[in-house]
């Protein structure tokens, strides 16, 4: 049984990235393009509707808060709408992350053998997002339950029963977890042309719960770090929306943001895809052995 090495897995993920940035973007570039132009055409989209001229009447409120009109009613069509075009978007980057993926694997690069766009690998990576959303909406109610129970003993008798039933809230969280954490490594399995069984990575990440937890946590706080100091950043631009350039204003700040979301997408499929190395091993025989300091052809 492999065991993930935490602190040199989590730093080996944000110096590959850091260093292969542009690789990686190269090696995504048909869906990341695609991407841009559904997010800037959905903007577009956007400020046609009702819902788009009412935040355009939010920005360029002056009254006070209490006068801001409300929303316009969400209809069935408005939810179709927005469904369509979020699956759409999670289609393209499916494809993008099964590249990604590839690429800090088996150092696989455009035109070396790149799955085409939208075949078989796109649509199981596709397949197994929706498997694990629903995986973890099922495996979520136990915790939505002892809320739900907690806050009803809560009223009745406060003290000791809120006390007990926070701590096992506490304990089913962290469970919840551990288990998104283990099943999440059927991604780059299903990426490596593997089954992306989600019963199947559970049974080999074990024994790595606990260390899946700290090294996504690392992961986290490390990414919170880079978005603050570019927010920061940002933050000094003269950026302001006026009542003539609202559309612009918002197309300007998807455009900024885009590689600081490009990076945050890039550690979170790489650290995926390294935590499999190790844990599961990759087709053709590597094991992912723990003691190699450089192990993915990618990175």
């Amino acid at each position: 049984m492999r065991k993930l090495p935490v602190f040199r897995s989590a730093g080996e993920v944000f110096s590959g990235v850091t260093r292969h940035f542009f690789e990686l973007v190269r090696v995504a570039a048909a869906p990341l393009l695609l991407m841009v132009a559904l997010a800037v055409a959905g903007i577009f989209i956007f400020m046609q509707s009702a819902l788009g001229e009412w935040y355009m009447q939010i920005l360029r409120m002056i009254a006070e808060p209490e006068q801001v009109p409300g929303p316009p009613p969400f209809t069935f069509v408005t939810f179709v709408g927005i469904l369509i075009y979020f699956l759409i978007y999670l289609g393209l980057f499916a494809a993008a992350a099964v590249r990604w993926h590839r690429f800090v694997l088996f150092g696989e690069k455009p035109g070396a053998g790149t799955p085409s766009l939208g075949g078989g690998l796109d649509l199981g990576y596709f397949m197994v997002i929706l498997k694990l959303f629903f995986a973890v909406i099922f495996a979520a109610i136990p915790v939505w339950g002892a809320m739900a129970v907690v806050a009803g003993f809560g009223v009745r008798a406060p003290g000791a029963v809120t006390l007990f039933g926070g701590i096992a809230i506490f304990v089913l969280f962290i469970l919840l977890v551990m288990l998104i954490a283990r099943i999440s490594l059927a991604l780059p399995d299903s990426a490596v042309g593997g089954g992306g069984s989600l019963g199947a990575m559970f049974d080999r990440s074990k024994g790595n719960g606990w260390r899946l937890i700290g090294y996504h946590l690392l992961i986290a706080l490390g990414l919170t770090l880079v978005s603050f100091i570019y927010s920061m950043v940002l933050g000094l631009l003269p950026l302001e929306p006026t009542q003539g350039n609202i559309p612009v204003f918002l197309i300007v700040l998807v455009l900024l943001n885009i590689p600081l979301q490009l990076f945050t997408s890039m550690i979170g499929v790489t650290s995926l895809s390294v935590a499999y190395r190790e844990i599961v091993g990759l087709p053709g025989g590597h094991e992912g052995e723990a003691t190699v300091a450089e192990p993915t052809p990618g990175l």
